[in-house]
């Protein structure tokens, strides 16, 4: 009900103590936190310098030094992909997220150089696909190109109904693990051999295992899809040899060549 504020409402009856104000900056640094990008964004909310929000764009005036941004989910099962960026007229200061649990902090320095306390962890070579340029620590989880010389290259594509990751469910090709640390998507390659009698491919090892779906491709078909615990004979397809999914016992499936 204040015609001062940005969102004045001239047929409001009651203030709900929602107004919203210009931000004065004055002696203060201008910085823009931008959250989103992920789902169940109702569940996260942040706060930083006496300021505090939820998903979207928030402008926040903050004193130069060692600030330290707070980061809540009241589900309390990280923010399922969903990150935050915040920026200034010099550039990027801080990208992330909570990868679990209901809460945790992100450091930066704004127009300071020195140690702001806890390091953020993450893959520090440049080299590598996942490479995280604001990480002051390996913490390695870096991911490489998969050279498959002498071998076929298949695309793994990996699904959460849930959005909180697989729950301990992995899946095995030939004794390479894929999972979803958390969040609904995940991808992967493997090199497998095609010519191979029979390719071992079993999923399981966690809970909430019907939230759990998969495919594995060769980038003109599908070879095989399924979910966990891998237990069923699945599908007959054709791709440069003809393969045939046979059960082999409850939780693993071979694909085998069909003579």
């Amino acid at each position: 009900m204040d015609p001062d504020a940005l969102n004045y409402d001239p047929n409001a009856i009651e203030d709900d103590g929602s107004c919203q104000y210009p931000v004065d900056c004055e002696g203060l640094t201008s910085v823009l936190i931008s959250v989103g990008g992920g789902s169940y964004e109702s569940e996260v909310s942040w706060s930083i310098g006496g300021f505090s929000g939820v998903v979207g764009d928030a402008e926040a005036c903050l004193e130069d030094g060692c600030m330290t941004f707070n980061m809540y989910d009241s589900w309390g099962d990280g923010w399922n992909g969903n990150t935050v960026t915040i920026t200034s007229e010099s550039g990027v200061l801080l990208t992330g997220t909570l990868e679990s649990g209901s809460e945790g902090t992100l450091s930066f320095g704004l127009n300071y150089e020195g140690d702001c306390g806890p390091s953020v962890t993450g893959c520090t070579d440049e080299t590598a696909l996942n490479y995280n340029p604001n990480a002051t620590e390996d913490d390695g989880s870096c991911e490489y190109p998969v050279d498959c010389e002498g071998l076929s290259t298949v695309m793994i594509e990996m699904s959460d109904s849930w959005g909180d990751g697989w729950n301990g469910n992995v899946l095995t090709i030939n004794n390479q693990d894929f999972t979803i640390d958390s969040g609904s998507e995940g991808v992967g390659t493997a090199c497998i051999d095609l010519s191979s009698e029979c390719i071992a491919v079993t999923c399981d090892g966690g809970s909430y295992q019907s939230e759990v779906s998969w495919s594995i491709s060769d980038g003109d078909a599908i070879l095989l899809s399924g979910g966990a615990p891998l237990m069923e004979v699945l599908a007959t397809v054709e791709v440069q040899k003809t393969f045939m999914v046979v059960q082999m016992k409850q939780q693993s499936t071979i694909i085998q060549k069909q003579l």
